[in-house]
């Protein structure tokens, strides 16, 4: 009979995956890759940075280029031209290039054309630095050049000076290291070495060259340079020796640096460190077309749309259509992207960003591109000029040395764009025939004749307006590469070429949303994207962009923030510093009732991030403005309350404010949020509940002022800690358990140093009673050295690791000796020395592979044995604890640590064994104390051991108050000798220390002026006073765990693509090679098979 197919459409909801979280399928560690080029982008944060004064250790991050990062605050300008005299060295072809600065001097008087020429200038340098300090020096002599430099470094101090020589009027470059200028009467050519020139202008400076055989002067300066420093070492030796008493103490291994400072003399001149850029190379001749400017690099580097526009119709043979002037006029301003000019600035900044960022080191490109405003705009058009000087055979050079990009691909972009704006110019200014058609017979009367007429109408017509033009089209080319690239190219690890041109398109309002968007996807693929976007310059972007009110862009912009402080939280301190464009931005996203819960995650997490590693500004900003308030709010927003990421954030968020800061500490207790923050222990996410009991221990972490108040609440929220969370079935919950309760027992070590000596007397009395009831068996049987636990331990270590003969050997060796008389001769011993014939036992007995192989087994079994003794003794204590009637609350906290030393989970185990070992130590070491201190006081007083019939009753009348060094040692560590000697010992023994009772310590009545709680605080202190941090004995990285989250892509999470609802899981995807990722697949095969057998059954 024919089988029907199998519809294989699932009715039934699919079934629930289980163990697929990250917690089940990944370790709970925090970031651990190592983010790329991380030194690099901290050189482009702030600048204010810097001088910041804080004790937060992500807030010193100028490290390694904090010299480096300074200002251009002084440009000295430096032009002999001469003009209408030659040099004698050059001979120039007729016409030639004469225009300098765009301006003709020809036909005007030299005097006005240097100083309309000189103004030109310094305006062209005050469009990129509106700010700076410039002085000019037109056809100077020495000493003007002199003044000029000594008076510039005065104002400049330790900041950056740029020097701008323009030689076309003088001889070239010299072999000697020298240039030209000229005499006061302009008769003669005066030269000016440029070693001269080095010590008037200092360090650190620019150096722009624009004169024949450029590159002789770079390498002149570099050859001086070198013997600036040996000049300088020599000077510091003359100094050390010449200088009186008192000399300071240097060593061998100190630098001439370090020993300079330490004599008090000068810094050593780094003028290696100089930046140069030169027109060409040291043997060639700047170009001379009459169809160029003669300062072409100059112009170049100062008007960079300009010549690119010129440099293109020259190129392309356009001079019939366009002509050569049509660089002079075109429409806009440059800071205006509106206009055409602005906008083909604008165009140029991303083409020549791209080109730097793509083409040189990453370290380089911060140095030249990011750290000063000037420097960058002076090399982005020193790209431009190494295509357009290049082309007119001409090499332009730099130090440092930048790669050649003149066939850089997106030049072809950038002639597109300028042909796309020459065609539209064409219709500016060319002049149109405004001429109409009109019948005749709107102006005569009826004719038989048609005839029609011309009628200039052009005076009726409006003018055309020159801003009223086409766009570009360039960004939104780009953005939809970039676009494309996140789609196909983004596993590769590679950053786009486009990303520096998103950058750009930020400052547009109309692409803005877009670019955002885009921007967020990039570093939506991990920590690698966030530092390539942090290298290239994203931070005062987006820094900038949190000023606007746009609601579109913050749930892009928020995203963006927050995928930046998880790789890299020392940027908090920008949105800190301001309140207009900083924190603010994010409250306002969490406090508006209009945003989707699940945008609001990011906010909350970037909230979580300000306030991480106890950064006290946020901390006191955020109280301030009731951030607790706000999050109780939330928290108790039933709608809200569904989207497990916003709870999980609210809580680290919550725990992080009130760490270590006492009024948000008292803000919370007045406002009962931590009881809120107790009701999340029951919740159905286990992540939550960690996040919850994180919280709580935060909150008794606070080491405020110990009064009443703090001291209920410590005890109230962690005797519910231990309630609820001591059997959670979460790992993460019992682990950051453990962690909470580590601040609790800090707090009150000594408390639970006197119950852990409690309960080890109660534990040594049961053993003592239960040996006096087996003494006279014991009696009867060989009494060793060692009691039976630790013979036993040290007959498995031994015997597992020998040779069954060896083992028996050893036996005989070791109890013949032990069980009998205790005299020398018995033992082969003569005054502690072994002799032959027992050492040629043992070396038989032992060869090197026994010894190895019983070395590493003794060692387990020590420490197996250790934690055997250790888990026994905490089941005692449990036994103990769990037989009373009524606990109190720090019973009930010792009894949840030692359950939880006890757990399964080794980890956990080992964090509350930590903390148990803590207490028993400092039981120890107060018991040995007290008992040192005992033995004195009975020395002092004449009291012996002996005289112990000599005792006599005492009364004493209320409580008793024993001393804490009369507690018992262990009744192991001592030796059994004989059974009478045992007892007698014992007895004695348990004389000179009475048993311990944990009641001792308390006072029967009520202290009517001061507080009972203190009773159950430190004994030692009987003042409140201020508590110190101090350091944690256990950790966990659940919290780095969950910001991990946030440098892996979930920006799907976040928009809801992907995820079961507003309860959106904190897993998104499982190991492949897990079991349960093909449950479903596996379920539905087997239900396949049994049906076609059951219906071949039937059949």
């Amino acid at each position: 009979m024919r089988i029907e197919p199998i519809d294989d459409a699932r009715t039934d909801p699919p079934l629930p995956t289980w163990f697929q979280e990250l917690r089940h399928v990944e370790k709970i560690v925090g970031i651990k890759e190592e983010i790329v080029d991380r030194d690099l982008w901290h050189v482009f944060l702030p600048f204010f940075m810097r001088n910041f004064n804080s004790s937060h250790v992500h807030i010193i991050f100028m490290r390694k280029y904090s010299k480096e990062r300074m200002r251009t605050v002084s440009v000295a300008l430096v032009l002999c031209l001469n003009i209408g005299v030659d040099p004698p060295d050059v001979h120039k072809p007729n016409p030639c290039a004469r225009r300098e600065c765009w301006i003709d001097p020809l036909g005007m008087n030299p005097q006005k054309a240097v100083v309309k020429i000189a103004n030109a200038l310094q305006k062209s340098y005050e469009r990129w630095q509106p700010r700076a300090r410039y002085k000019t020096a037109s056809d100077p002599t020495v000493d003007d050049v002199r003044r000029l430099c000594q008076s510039l470094r005065r104002n400049a101090k330790e900041e950056r000076i740029l020097f701008h020589y323009n030689g076309h009027g003088v001889p070239r470059p010299t072999e000697n290291g020298e240039i030209w200028v000229f005499n006061k009467n302009f008769t003669q050519y005066i030269p000016l070495s440029i070693f001269d020139l080095q010590s008037w202008m200092g360090h650190p400076a620019v150096y722009v060259w624009d004169c024949h055989c450029a590159g002789l002067a770079v390498k002149s300066f570099f050859r001086f340079a070198e013997d600036h420093e040996k000049e300088w070492v020599k000077q510091l030796d003359e100094h050390m020796e010449t200088r009186p008493p008192p000399l300071p103490i240097i060593q061998a291994e100190m630098s001439l640096e370090e020993k300079a400072s330490a004599f008090g003399f000068r810094k050593k001149p780094n003028f290696k460190e100089c930046i140069h850029i030169g027109a060409c190379g040291d043997q060639e001749l700047l170009p001379m077309d009459s169809r160029l400017p003669a300062d072409l690099f100059t112009s170049c580097i100062l008007t960079p749309i300009q010549t690119s526009v010129l440099w293109y119709i020259l190129k392309n043979h356009l001079e019939d259509r366009f002509p050569v002037t049509i660089v002079d006029k075109i429409p806009g301003q440059l800071s205006d992207r509106r206009t055409m000019l602005g906008e083909l600035n604008w165009i140029f900044t991303a083409i020549t960003d791209t080109i730097a960022w793509s083409s040189l080191p990453k370290e380089l490109f911060q140095k030249l591109f990011r750290l000063d405003l000037l420097l960058a705009s002076v090399f982005r058009s020193f790209v431009l000029a190494n295509r357009v000087m290049g082309e007119n055979q001409c090499h332009v050079v730099s130090c440092p040395s930048l790669p050649s990009v003149h066939s850089h691909p997106l030049w072809d972009a950038w002639d597109y764009t300028i042909d796309l704006c020459l065609s539209q110019m064409q219709g500016f200014t060319t002049p149109k025939q405004k001429l109409w058609s009109v019948a005749k017979e709107i102006y005569f009367s009826r004719s038989s004749v048609r005839h029609e007429m011309l009628i200039d109408v052009s005076s009726q017509l409006a003018p055309i307006d020159e801003g009223d033009y086409t766009h570009n089209w360039f960004f939104i080319e780009q953005l939809q590469a970039f676009e494309v690239w996140l789609k196909y190219g983004g596993e590769r690890r590679t950053p786009p070429q486009q990303l520096p041109v998103v950058l750009q398109v930020l400052l547009s309002q109309v692409h803005r949303v877009k670019a955002l968007e885009l921007l967020a996807r990039f570093l939506d693929l991990g920590s690698w994207a966030v530092g390539h976007a942090l290298s290239v310059g994203v931070f005062p972007y987006v820094l900038k962009l949190l000023q606007s009110a746009t609601k579109e862009l913050r749930p892009w912009l928020a995203f963006i923030w927050a995928k930046i402080l998880a790789v890299e939280t020392s940027c908090q301190v920008d949105l800190i510093k301001d309140k207009e464009r900083g924190y603010m931005y994010f409250l306002t996203i969490l406090n508006d009732p209009n945003t989707n819960p699940r945008q609001k995650v990011v906010p909350a997490f970037v909230m979580a991030a300000l306030i991480e590693n106890n950064y006290r500004p946020a901390q006191e900003l955020l109280t301030d403005n009731r951030y607790v308030t706000l999050c109780i709010e939330l928290l108790s927003d039933a709608a809200l309350r569904q989207c497990r990421l916003l709870r999980l954030w609210l809580l680290i968020g919550l725990g992080r404010l009130w760490a270590d800061y006492d009024d948000a500490r008292w803000q919370a207790i007045r406002l009962a949020a931590y009881e809120r923050v107790l009701e999340f222990l029951d919740d159905s996410v286990p992540e939550v509940r960690a996040a919850a009991v994180y919280a709580i221990g935060c909150l008794v972490r606070n080491r405020s002022e110990n009064i009443e108040h703090a001291t209920i609440i410590d005890h109230e929220v962690c005797d519910k800690l231990s309630m609820k969370c001591t059997f959670d079935g979460s790992v993460l919950v019992r682990a950051e358990l453990v962690v909470a309760m580590q601040w609790f027992i800090i707090d009150f070590e000594n408390r639970f140093a006197n119950l852990s000596m409690d309960l080890n007397e109660k534990i040594e009395q049961k053993k003592f009673r239960e040996r006096k009831l087996s003494a006279g068996e014991q009696e009867m049987k060989p009494l060793r050295s060692i009691d039976e636990e630790d013979d036993a331990f040290v007959s498995r270590g031994y015997d597992r690791s020998l040779p069954r003969s060896a083992s028996r050997r050893r036996a005989h060796f070791l109890e013949a000796p032990l069980n009998s008389p205790r005299r020398s001769n018995s033992m082969n011993f003569v005054s502690g020395v072994v002799t032959d014939k027992v050492y040629t036992q043992w070396k038989s007995m032992f060869d090197a592979s026994t010894l190895n192989d019983f070395s590493a087994k003794l060692l387990a079994s020590t420490k197996e044995t250790r934690n055997h003794n250790f888990k026994n003794k905490a089941i005692k204590q449990i036994e103990i604890l769990g037989s009373k009637t009524f606990n109190d609350q720090s019973e009930r906290i010792w009894l949840s640590l030692l359950r939880l030393s006890l757990d399964p989970v080794s980890k956990i185990a080992e964090m509350a064994q930590v903390l148990i070992e803590h207490v028993d130590k400092l039981a120890t070491t107060r018991h040995e104390k007290k008992r040192k201190l005992n033995c004195v006081e009975r020395a002092s007083l004449g009291k012996h051991a002996e005289s112990y019939s000599a005792e006599t009753v005492t009364f004493t009348v209320g409580s008793p108050t024993l001393d804490l060094a009369a507690t018992p040692p262990f009744l192991g560590d001592h030796v059994r000798r004989n059974s009478d000697n045992a007892l007698a010992s014992d007895s004695r023994r348990q004389e000179q220390f009475p048993a311990f009772h944990q009641s001792a310590i308390f006072t029967p009545k009520r202290n009517m002026y001061s507080p009972t709680i203190k009773s159950i605080t430190k004994l030692d202190e009987n003042t409140c006073r201020e508590r110190e941090p101090v350091i944690a004995l256990v950790t966990t990285e659940f919290v780095p765990w969950c910001t991990r989250r946030f440098t892996e892509p979930i920006l799907d999470v976040i928009q809801g693509e992907v995820g079961d609802g507003l309860t959106d899981r904190l897993a998104t995807h499982s190991m492949p090679s897990d079991w349960a990722s093909h449950k479903d697949e596996g379920l539905q095969q087997t239900s396949r098979k049994e049906i076609r057998a059951f219906k071949e059954e039937v059949h």
